[in-house]
């Protein structure tokens, strides 16, 4: 069997399959990630159901794992088992390889297709965002976004910011330049920060600048999904 690669020509989904069940019966004896996200308890209790016979898991128990995963890659650290580890489990990549095959078996449908616009999605937030956050705190509204989206009406959003930290960044100056820098660090925001906790970035921007590095935020950059 070859190593697990998303990029691998040629695998299948046997071979997906074999390499998932190489992974459960893993974390079936380690069982550290039990309390991380829904996925490990889909997980565990249907290992538990089958009496740690992994074999015995379905077609329908791997996509449930899979959709329950959000890809927020906690697992990765805290697993004891992560690359360079002899197990080479990486359980955040075998989701993503679910979700890459399930979409080519069944197509992506057009929810997902607009949930991964997470920038266009932040620019519209900002763009709109008194209108937006409102939509967010109203309770009728959230029940029509889940009724049409699948977006559950209880699942926090964090609110948009009518000035991205782009914008901010781009009018600003720093508060001073040091003659000599203690160092120069490249600033990446991410799509959070960018749009809704505009603060974060704003703190760690005047923090490094207080301690004298110089900053630099590379333009045109794009968010994760791109």
């Amino acid at each position: 069997m070859p190593k697990f690669d998303l990029i691998t020509p040629g695998w299948t989904r046997s071979d997906l399959e074999t390499e998932t069940l190489r992974v459960f019966d893993i974390c079936d004896g380690c069982r550290r990630c039990f309390n991380l996200c829904p996925s490990f308890n889909t997980l565990l209790d249907r290992i538990d159901d089958h009496e740690s016979d992994v074999s015995q898991l379905t077609p329908q128990d791997f996509t449930q794992v899979e959709q329950e995963c959000y890809y927020c890659k906690l697992c990765f650290n805290h697993c004891p088992y992560s690359p360079p580890h002899q197990y080479d489990l990486d359980f955040p990549r075998l989701m993503a390889a679910w979700k890459k095959q399930r979409t080519a078996e069944d197509g992506a449908t057009w929810r997902d297709k607009l949930l991964i616009q997470t920038d266009l999605i932040g620019k519209l937030g900002s763009l709109t965002a008194p209108l937006t956050n409102w939509a967010l705190r109203t309770p009728w509204v959230r029940g029509l976004v889940e009724t049409v989206a699948g977006i559950h009406q209880s699942r926090q959003v964090l609110p948009f910011q009518s000035e991205t930290f782009s914008q901010w960044w781009e009018r600003r100056k720093p508060a001073s330049e040091p003659s000599t820098p203690k160092g120069k660090v490249a600033f990446f925001p991410s799509c959070l920060v960018t749009f809704q906790v505009t603060d974060v970035g704003k703190a760690a921007i005047q923090i490094l600048e207080k301690n004298g590095i110089e900053v630099v935020v590379p333009p045109n950059q794009q968010c994760c999904a791109i």
